[in-house]
C-alpha cells in the first residue's frame, strides 16, 4: 500500500509542477495545497509515514514565485523538518536547505541550528502523524523559526489532534500536553497571532505564549500577547484558577489571558445569577481591565472542524467579557 501511494505522489508531483514550471504559480500554490492535505489525510488516517518533503518544497517554490517570501520560508521550513525526520544524517543536502539558505538568503548558521534541534528532538521522539507541524510547533522560541508566516489549517490534522486529548493509558502529563498541541496549532494556524511556546513567570510557567500581531484594531486592542492556559481535567475549573492566571496576567502586563478548558468553568447563567469561576472573571475585568476568555470544549471542537474562525470566536467573547455578558 505504501509504494502505491508513493507511486500516486510521484505522479501528481510531476503533473502539477508543470503548472508552476508553465507560469501558473497561483494555480500550482493551490493545486499543491490541496494535494499535500489529501496526502495528510491518508497518512493519518492509515498511520502510515509518508515523506512529504517534495510537495512542501514545490508549495515553497510557488509561493517564492509568487514573491511572498515569508510563506516560502514557511513551507521550504516545514520541508526541511520533513527531510530531517526522513534521513537524519543528509538532510542538509536535500533541496529545502538550500532554498532557504540560497534561494532566501537565511544565514546558514541559523538554519542549521534549527535542523540539530529538530534532529534531537527527532531522536527522542517517535514519527507522529502530526508531523511535520508538531515539529514546527516543538522549536521555541517563535524566533528561531525565521518565518512569521502561520502554519496551514489541515482540518483532519486538527480533528486527529481532537481525538487524541483522551487516549487510553494516558498519563496526566499526556493529556495536558495533548491540548496544549491541539491549542497552539489553532492558534498558529490563524493570520495575526505567533505562537512563542511557553514561558516561565517568576512562580509558574505558562502554558502557551501567544504574540497578537492581528491588523483587525478591534483585536489589537485586546492586547499585544495573550497567555494561554489548557486544563483537560475530569472537573470544572473553579474561581481559584481563574485568580490564579489574572494574577500572573498582572505580573507579566498582559491584557488578555485565554484559558482552555474542556469541562468548561464554573458558575451559573450570566442571564440570572453568576458564581463560581464566571463571576470571577467578571469582577477580575472591572476591577482592572484584565480579560480572561475561556475556550470550552465545543468551541475547541468547533475550532478544530473547521466550523469556526478563532479570531471571530475571541473577539466575540471578548465582547461578552468587556461588557459584562459572560
Amino acid at each position: 500500500m505504501r509504494g502505491d501511494f508513493g507511486k500516486i505522489c510521484l505522479v501528481n508531483y510531476g503533473l502539477i509542477s508543470n503548472l508552476l514550471n508553465n507560469g501558473f504559480p497561483s494555480e500550482a500554490t493551490e493545486v499543491f495545497l490541496r494535494w499535500y492535505q489529501i496526502v495528510r489525510e491518508n497518512e493519518i488516517s492509515r498511520n502510515l509515514r509518508v515523506h512529504k518533503g517534495t510537495v512542501l518544497w514545490w508549495l515553497g517554490r510557488s509561493r517564492q514565485a509568487l514573491k511572498l517570501s515569508e510563506e516560502a520560508k514557511n513551507w521550504y521550513l516545514l520541508a526541511m523538518l520533513e527531510d530531517v525526520r526522513h534521513d537524519r544524517k543528509l538532510w542538509k543536502s536535500w533541496p529545502a536547505r538550500d532554498s532557504i539558505v540560497n534561494g532566501l538568503q537565511v544565514a546558514v548558521t541559523v538554519v542549521d541550528n534549527l535542523g540539530m534541534k529538530a534532529t534531537k528532538l527527532c531522536n527522542a521522539v517517535p514519527w507522529s502523524p502530526s508531523e511535520p507541524e508538531f515539529l514546527w510547533l516543538s522549536l521555541f522560541p517563535h524566533k528561531i523559526r525565521f518565518t512569521r508566516s502561520p502554519l496551514p489549517f489541515i482540518k483532519t490534522l486538527a480533528q486527529h489532534m481532537l481525538n487524541g486529548l483522551s487516549a487510553p493509558g494516558m498519563t496526566k502529563k499526556q493529556i495536558g500536553d495533548a491540548l496544549e498541541r491541539l491549542v497552539s496549532y489553532l492558534f498558529a494556524t490563524e493570520k495575526g497571532f505567533e505562537v512563542i511556546g511557553p514561558s516561565l513567570a517568576p512562580d509558574a510557567q505558562n502554558d502557551i505564549l501567544v504574540r497578537n500581531r492581528h491588523t483587525d484594531s478591534a483585536v489589537a486592542s485586546m492586547g499585544d500577547y495573550f497567555l494561554i492556559e489548557c486544563k483537560n481535567w475530569h472537573k470544572t475549573v473553579r474561581a481559584p484558577i481563574i485568580r490564579e492566571l489574572a494574577g500572573r496576567l498582572k505580573t507579566a502586563a498582559v491584557k488578555t489571558g485565554v484559558l482552555a478548558s474542556m469541562t468548561g468553568i464554573s458558575g451559573g447563567d450570566p442571564k440570572t445569577k453568576r458564581s463560581g469561576a464566571r463571576l470571577a472573571i467578571s469582577k477580575e475585568y472591572l476591577q482592572d481591565q484584565t480579560a480572561i476568555l475561556v475556550l470550552d470544549k465545543t468551541a475547541i471542537q468547533n475550532l478544530a472542524a473547521g466550523n469556526e474562525s478563532l479570531t471571530s470566536l475571541l473577539l466575540s467573547i471578548f465582547e461578552d467579557v468587556r461588557f459584562d455578558r459572560v
